[in-house]
């Protein structure tokens, strides 16, 4: 009787906080291979050390193959075995032949009973080859309604990452007891030997901005957060938006920005920017489209095709005319649906008058005004909806609708 040296439970934080590693015994009958290493790094460290995503994330390393036993969790229709040839972590992998076109993992007894996915939102290992191919990863389970599955491209000479999204969504995989096999599809035309290794299974979940349950201000009662391979744009009772990440599609959308006024998305695909309100505004490349029911729709694409004016003592700042994302260079940018400002100073007062019939909660953004605690005025009003972003711009949206000039006093204490 053998153990199963792989399952380990691993909390990674991205300050370098304690690992902690938990061997779950299982019983199997070992078969010949490479000793597990003793000494040195573990191989949670090392995974940390070459997949730098995983840092933040917490992950369960099923099998590392380091034992000779692992190998019997993975059934394929060709000849397989433990090799120290290649090796993502550790002194070893799973060899399979060229022949091969599938290679089954018993994830039911690697989970040992448990809930599946519970906690886990990624599944999946590491793929080595010398010849291009593609795999195919996918559920086999009487549990799963509609079995997910995602096909990669294997680029040869490198470790490829082969991970499938188990996040629970409707009519896809449910939280229950788990029964049946990972399953991976192997097209190697060219008949190459493919390696494995350190199957596991990963909670990648990053909330990215998650509104206060003691906040008074509803426009902000909204939810950013990274969960297996899409973004979550979650406003409760407003809208929904789901957004593919760059992991699985060349269109996914990156986060760059996420607070309690606005989302920032950024793409290498057709579609480059996108800037998402709270209040359910959302700019694509420029666009304006309402994503809440109820919102002043014409009102909102009137004051965006003509924008604003604002005005501003010179010896207090000036307006940006050249921001990327600027059409008109009028300091209106499109994709961000804001007023570019440049403060010289603590403090700043400006006047904004509309160009149309009126202005619709329009939105500042200021660059250069120093760190502090910031005091925005509107006709001698409070306003709250005030946050300062990562790159150090201070954004406001003012509340209500503006019809006539009015002044705007912000001050940094």
């Amino acid at each position: 009787m053998g153990l199963l040296s792989a399952n380990r439970l691993i909390r990674l934080v991205a300050n370098g906080s304690t690992t902690l590693a938990i061997g779950l015994a299982v019983g199997c009958v070992a078969e010949s291979g490479p000793p597990a290493p003793t000494g040195g790094e573990s191989i949670g460290v090392q995974l940390r050390r070459e997949e730098p995503q995983l840092r933040e994330d917490v992950f369960r390393d099923l099998l590392d193959f380091e034992s000779g036993s692992d190998s019997i969790f993975v059934k394929t229709n060709a000849p397989a075995a433990i090799d120290a040839l290649h090796a993502h972590t550790g002194r070893s992998s799973l060899l399979i032949s060229g022949g091969a076109t599938s290679a089954n993992v018993k994830l039911a007894s690697l989970l040992s009973g448990q809930k599946f996915p519970g906690p886990w939102t990624l599944v999946g290992g590491y793929f080595y080859c010398t010849e291009p191919g593609q795999i195919t990863i996918s559920l086999s389970s009487d549990s799963v309604a509609k079995p997910p599955r995602r096909t990669v491209a294997l680029i040869p000479g490198r470790w490829t990452p082969v991970l499938l999204d188990i996040a629970r969504q409707p009519d896809q995989v449910v939280d229950s007891q788990f029964s049946g096999d990972l399953e991976f599809t192997i097209d190697n035309p060219r008949r190459g030997p493919i390696w494995i290794d350190d199957l596991m299974v990963v909670d990648n979940t990053r909330v990215w901005y998650e509104s206060s349950a003691t906040s008074a201000d509803t426009r902000s009662d909204w939810t950013i957060r990274q969960r297996g391979f899409r973004t979550e744009v979650n406003s409760p009772g407003k809208f929904n938006l789901y957004l593919s990440m760059p992991e699985t599609a060349e269109s996914g959308w990156r986060t760059d920005e996420a607070n309690a006024i606005r989302a920032r998305f950024s793409s290498t695909g057709k579609q480059k920017l996108m800037t998402v309100y709270a209040d359910g505004r959302q700019y694509l490349d420029g666009k304006l489209k309402i994503l809440t029911e109820g919102q002043p729709a014409d009102g909102l694409q009137s004051q965006h095709a003509k924008p604003g004016t604002i005005d501003i003592p010179e010896a207090m700042g000036s307006i940006k005319r050249d921001t990327v994302g600027d059409e008109n260079n009028d300091a209106y940018n499109e994709t961000r649906g804001a007023y570019q400002i440049t403060a010289t100073g603590p403090r700043l007062d400006l006047k904004i008058s509309p160009a149309s019939s009126k202005l619709i909660s329009p939105v500042l953004e200021i660059e250069g005004l120093p760190k502090g605690t910031i005091l925005v005025t509107m006709e001698g009003r409070l306003v709250s909806g005030v946050v300062r972003t990562k790159d150090d711009h201070v954004v406001i949206q003012l509340p209500g609708e503006i019809e006539r000039e009015t002044a705007v006093n912000i001050t940094i204490r």
